[in-house]
């Protein structure tokens, strides 16, 4: 069996340009998006319905399960599944299991999830286990008609992710999604209220809590470190490094705080830790977590490393300078933890296009529902919520939400800058997402730095890399 007879009929009466994706015979219509290489995102399915008032069909991404809460809301409706042969007769002119999505060819009401309209192109089955129908999404949300949209559909843990997609239609997905500025005071409520920001760490509150006692000792921080044997190894490794040319023996945290590191970079990297500790994403690729740390670790490190040549000691604290380096990515990893993905879709279309700037990308990435909205938002914008929601200080939110702003203004300027400033450099070694190595004379005179202090200073880190790779592998592992 072909096309069913009334999708045919449906498409060519109303004029559509669509493309017939034919592939082996499959037992399902997650079957036939791996035969085709698709995201599940784009893939429409259809779901059956029924309550005293009849059936109705939902139209909903294929990597996406019905939140019936928010359905019923939606349709004021309490609706249940309904399968089997039932569902079968509904359709006499398709194979048993494939159930196009336009309802009203069938006699049934539908509803569809919003987000299938706003895709640049969608695919759905046409009755037949042996091929997918491609029309762009303009032509797929007219083919619906007047169907209500709404927003019921959530993402499975096991829906086809956008990895799946091939290099080719990951750039031309790229090149066809087109950004609408959204409305950042509704996305900033919206991220708080329906989408929930994950806790601060306990020991990261622990050590956070701590530093505000004034009479903290350095033998009290180190024992609260030591309570946790992973953040521990690590300080001490970077300790070691040979960075900061300590040539003694560095076998305990209090060794790490009172002779090489400080108390307050001990206490930062120790929260910077934890905090990325909470997101389990995968190691590979310009946004994985070996990319993650690597940048976090060398822009900690400069930025400690260069708050030491200023002439002004009053103007950045090195301790915050070290954090906000740390953390000033950190949206990335909320990104990957909030929608996966969205985040796999994103880090392989970074791999294909590493020149474009990666708030460009995030701009044209769509999402599930208003999850676009959120991810055009950036990850900056989405880190430093993060950083608000945790009650760090507002220096590290500041460099957190504007390191990519060229416009800054406020009273934690000078770290904007100086993370701005350590980027740029980075960027020349290939680490980082910058999206311009070249350092604004304004940025650097602000800080009372030279170009010449800035590069020496550089160069010495770069000298002592291999201890700062082995770090941020430790991080990441």
């Amino acid at each position: 069996m072909t096309i069913a007879a009334a999708v045919l009929r449906h498409l060519k009466s109303n004029h559509i340009v669509f493309r017939e994706c034919p592939h082996p015979r499959a037992a399902n219509l997650s079957e036939s998006a791996h035969h085709c290489d698709l995201a599940g995102f784009e893939v429409a399915r259809t779901v059956l319905l029924r309550d005293e008032h009849g059936p109705l069909m939902a139209v909903l991404p294929l990597n996406t399960q019905i939140d019936f809460n928010r359905l019923r809301i939606a349709t004021r409706r309490s609706l249940r599944p309904i399968c089997g042969p039932e569902v079968d007769r509904l359709f006499p002119d398709c194979a048993p299991g494939c159930r196009p999505p336009f309802g009203e060819l069938y006699g049934l009401p539908v509803v569809v999830e919003r987000s299938l309209t706003d895709l640049p192109q969608v695919y759905f089955e046409p009755g037949c286990p042996s091929s997918l129908i491609r029309v762009s999404g303009k032509d797929f949300a007219f083919l619906l008609g007047r169907a209500p949209r709404a927003e019921f559909a959530a993402l499975t843990e096991t829906g086809a992710a956008p990895t799946c997609l091939s290099n080719e239609a990951v750039l031309e997905l790229a090149r066809e999604t087109h950004y609408a500025p959204p409305d950042d005071e509704e996305v900033r409520k919206r991220l708080e209220q329906v989408y929930r920001l994950p806790a601060m760490p306990a020991v990261a509150t622990q050590i956070l809590s701590l530093v505000a006692n004034p009479q903290c000792t350095a033998k009290e921080l180190a024992e609260l470190v030591e309570m946790d044997p992973s953040i521990a190894a690590q300080v001490i490794r970077y300790a070691r490094s040979s960075f900061f040319g300590y040539r003694g023996s560095v076998d305990s945290i209090q060794i790490a705080i009172t002779r090489v590191l400080g108390f307050d970079i001990v206490c930062n990297l120790a929260v910077g830790i934890a905090a990325g500790r909470l997101f389990k994403l995968p190691n590979e690729g310009p946004l994985g977590l070996n990319a993650f740390w690597r940048h976090a670790v060398y822009t900690a490190s400069l930025a400690q490393a260069l708050v030491r040549r200023m002439p002004d000691a009053s103007l950045v604290k090195p301790g915050t300078a070290y954090l906000a380096g740390l953390l000033h990515n950190i949206g990335v990893l909320l990104l990957g933890h909030m929608f996966p993905p969205e985040y796999a879709f994103l880090n392989k279309l970074l791999a294909l296009k590493p020149e474009c700037p990666l708030p460009i990308l995030e701009r044209r990435l769509m999402g599930m529902g208003s999850a676009h909205k959120l991810i055009s938002l950036g990850h900056a914008q989405m880190g430093g919520r993060l950083m608000r929601h945790w009650n760090l200080p507002e220096e590290v939110i500041a460099v957190t939400e504007r390191h990519h702003e060229t416009v800054v203004e406020g009273p934690a300027t000078p770290y904007v800058r100086l993370i701005q400033v350590v980027n740029a450099v980075l960027s020349r070694q290939g680490i980082g997402d910058a999206a311009c190595s070249e350092i604004c004379p304004g940025w650097l005179e602000s800080l009372g730095l030279s170009l010449e202090a800035v590069d020496a200073v550089a160069s010495q880190l770069f000298a002592g890399g291999e201890d700062l790779d082995r770090v941020a592998r430790l991080m990441s592992s």
